[in-house]
């Protein structure tokens, strides 16, 4: 209260302030008025004295012909124009400073009340009224396309903002070729990814059509025998005893089955993978075929890198396997391991299979989400073309 107070006390103080000043200013034009009128007078009667004279000097020579009155007239006619500008000039030299000074505080009265108005606008702003609605400023439309041209100049359309890059995720889905209903979830993923192919079972072929038609990388599920001797794993798998050629011959026929394939990993295969010399066979296969080999690592005592060293060919090895407990949670958690794991070293290859239909329901949802967080998606071709 005391403040508002204090506040039009200095308003009334300011305004009687004005009202004197501007009392003063008027007093001084009427003054200034005054003296412009006697000025003009002054010449006026200077003006009418001339003419006189020049109307009496023209009647004493009227008795020349009528040729010379003219010429006498003109004469005349430029003498009163010559002092009537002389006249002109006079008023304007002498002109009172105080006229001037008016004209100067006229200026700066406007100037203050200028001021006062938008200091008054800015406290109304900083205080609505509570019944009137907010108005939004209006905004000049050479203003906004000058911002708009400024900022396209600014800021290019192909610079954008990098995503941050966390690690490159491989998904391998195995023991395709059983059942086409449950493969078709996994063609429909939004993102690259392998789908490896058992051989002669009674949809390998089709599936392997399928696959390609659907733009999936795809490879042979080559089956081995596991540890346990009363698993069988299949028509057309490795198996212990087998010579070598036995071994190549094999392969080769599986590899032509569902060509053409880009790698091969294994099926089961704990007991083969740790044997010297048919993953010797396995990996020469692979090397003369241009075809890359992931060891699905079922055994922590494989030789496959072992070997691989030996013959100086690179192969890939299995980081997470999805499903082997199929709820949602624990495909969850897996698949959190594996982006660790991408995080870490660069690249995660997660395996899971085309029976477990929810696997590729779950990432189908988690895609997007992933791909915003800075994981990229990609298979083992690409991988090896990236790395030359």
């Amino acid at each position: 209260m005391i403040k508002n107070q204090r506040k039009k006390r200095l308003l009334n103080l300011q305004k009687k302030r004005l009202q004197t000043q501007r009392i003063a200013q008027s007093k001084q034009r009427k003054k200034a008025a005054q003296k412009n009128l006697q000025a003009e007078n002054q010449v006026k009667k200077r003006l009418s004295r001339e003419n006189t004279q020049n109307s009496e000097s023209t009647n004493s020579v009227a008795k020349n012909t009528e040729g010379s009155e003219s010429t006498k007239n003109v004469k005349a006619n430029k003498n009163t124009k010559n002092s009537q500008e002389k006249a002109r000039k006079t008023i304007n030299q002498n002109k009172p400073k105080t006229e001037k000074k008016a004209e100067k505080s006229e200026k700066q009265e406007r100037k203050e009340s200028k001021v006062k108005n938008n200091k008054k606008a800015k406290h109304t702003e900083d205080k609505p009224e509570k019944n009137k609605p907010e108005q939004k400023p209006k905004k000049d439309k050479k203003q906004e396309t000058k911002t708009v041209a400024m900022a396209t100049k600014a800021k290019p359309k192909d610079e954008l903002p990098e995503l941050p890059k966390k690690g490159n995720l491989v998904f391998v889905f195995d023991d395709a070729g059983h059942n086409l209903d449950q493969l078709e979830y996994f063609l429909k993923l939004p993102f690259p990814c392998t789908i490896a192919v058992i051989p002669r079972l009674r949809y390998s072929k089709e599936a392997a059509n399928r696959i390609r038609k659907a733009g999936k990388e795809i490879i042979l599920h080559q089956p081995m025998q596991a540890m346990n001797l009363k698993i069988n794993p299949g028509e057309g798998a490795i198996k212990p005893g087998m010579s070598e050629q036995e071994i190549a011959d094999t392969l080769i026929a599986n590899i032509n089955e569902i060509a053409p394939i880009v790698g091969m990993n294994n099926h089961e295969g704990s007991l083969m993978t740790s044997d010297e010399t048919a993953m010797r066979v396995v990996l020469n296969v692979c090397k003369k075929k241009n075809i890359f080999f992931l060891d699905s690592r079922t055994s922590s005592k494989t030789v496959c890198p072992k070997i691989a060293r030996e013959l100086n060919f690179p192969i890939w090895q299995r980081a997470v396997f999805l499903d082997n407990i199929k709820t949602e949670a624990a495909m969850k958690k897996q698949i959190i391991r594996g982006l660790e794991i991408a995080e870490k070293t660069g690249t995660a290859i997660m395996i899971g299979h085309i029976v477990t239909v929810d696997l590729a329901k779950l990432l189908e949802k988690m895609y997007a989400e992933l791909q915003n967080e800075g994981y990229s998606f990609t298979t083992i071709t690409r991988l090896k073309k990236e790395a030359k």
